[in-house]
């Protein structure tokens, strides 16, 4: 990857044509999963969530509070694997049971699927790594991710105090911010939310109460606690998730893609953590096949690992390939020496030599 930066200079029109062609060809001779298949996946996840959810309403202390640590993974498991491609699907055209799932989901969290559908599917993909219009790495004085986002003097200590803010990540979604937010993005971007304000409150905060109503009737007391657990471990997860996807060293040393050239974009500027199986799969649901996800959002989680293969022997060819950690603990530790690094009003050190620094 270390030639990624000369190769889009002297040909990046060839790139997009070729990953264009991909895309194409993926698409033409996609065979999209059965039903079964997906219910085969999905099935376990809400299996599993809904008997923490019944522990954490039924079960008395501490065992009540095991089921909220459960019910928090297996939200973020759910919500980063059948809610995340739910979303991709046009309204109109998703399947009860991937509606359902996206119910399920967001509902304890707080979070309005319309929305996530703005900000996630419209914005963020569209301006993937783009400081002013990719809302979902637009954290303000509280973090800094990308070298065109102004420094703070608060980011100097980003790396040190960002342990202490992903359990809050999912608190953060449930505040309203959508009512203040909507016109920021609508003014940097153009884009019109065309949702009213009310009903995406409604669709936000109605299933939050329906959620948690019954654990405050049998808990009383306990519901705080028990929501406190739930959501740091929810949020904490979540959080993750996202961040190893997107902002570590390996994506901060393409930043400077060209904005004519947005298939380089969406490829280049997510990260894949490696693992076909096993917990971290089951918990991000798929999307540590990130790259191929934002080159062809309308992928399955049941795809992407076949199609990455393909797409990486087809970089090969032009000596490139997709950003790509060995797995989640390397992917975290990058993300935290990304946060280091631009917690400097001016970094003395390249990516690049920090990346050399990693292997």
């Amino acid at each position: 990857m270390d030639n990624l930066a000369e190769i889009l200079k002297v040909d990046t029109q060839n790139v997009e044509r070729s990953l264009r062609n991909f895309r194409r060809e993926e698409l033409a001779y996609r065979q999209k999963p059965s039903t079964l298949r997906v219910l085969v996946d999905a099935s376990p996840r809400v299996l599993i969530l809904v008997a923490a959810y019944a522990g954490a309403v039924l079960m008395t202390a501490p065992y009540s509070y095991i089921a909220a640590v459960l019910f928090g993974v297996e939200t973020a498991s759910i919500m980063a694997s059948w809610f995340h491609d739910g979303i991709h699907i046009e309204r109109s055209k998703r399947p009860w049971y991937i509606r359902v799932m996206i119910r399920v989901a967001s509902a304890p969290l707080g979070i309005s699927p319309l929305w996530w559908a703005y900000k996630h599917v419209l914005l963020h993909h569209k301006y993937v790594g783009q400081a002013d219009k990719d809302p979902d790495i637009q954290f303000g004085w509280l973090l800094r991710v990308s070298v065109d986002q102004p420094w703070k003097p608060t980011h100097r200590f980003q790396h040190i105090y960002v342990w202490l803010l992903y359990p809050f990540a999912s608190f953060n979604m449930l505040k309203p911010g959508e009512i203040y937010q909507s016109r920021y993005l609508e003014q940097r971007t153009g884009h019109h939310f065309q949702t009213s304000m009310s009903r995406c409150l409604f669709d936000k905060y109605l299933p939050f109460v329906v959620a948690w109503t019954p654990i405050a009737i049998t808990q009383g007391y306990r519901t705080l606690l028990i929501f406190v657990i739930y959501q740091a471990v929810a949020g904490s997860l979540t959080a993750v998730v996202s961040q190893v996807q997107h902002n570590t060293l390996k994506t901060l040393d393409n930043y400077d893609i060209p904005y004519d050239a947005p298939l380089s974009r969406q490829v280049f500027l997510s990260n894949d953590v490696a693992s076909k199986s096993g917990i971290w799969q089951w918990i991000s649901g798929g999307v540590n096949f990130h790259a191929i996800h934002h080159l062809i959002p309308s992928l399955s989680l049941l795809e992407t690992p076949n199609s990455t293969a393909r797409l990486r022997a087809f970089l090969c060819e032009d000596g490139l390939d997709v950003p790509t950690h060995s797995g989640i603990v390397p992917a975290f530790l990058s993300h935290v020496r990304l946060l280091h690094h631009l917690s400097k009003p001016s970094a003395a050190v390249s990516p690049s030599e920090l990346l050399q620094e990693e292997v």
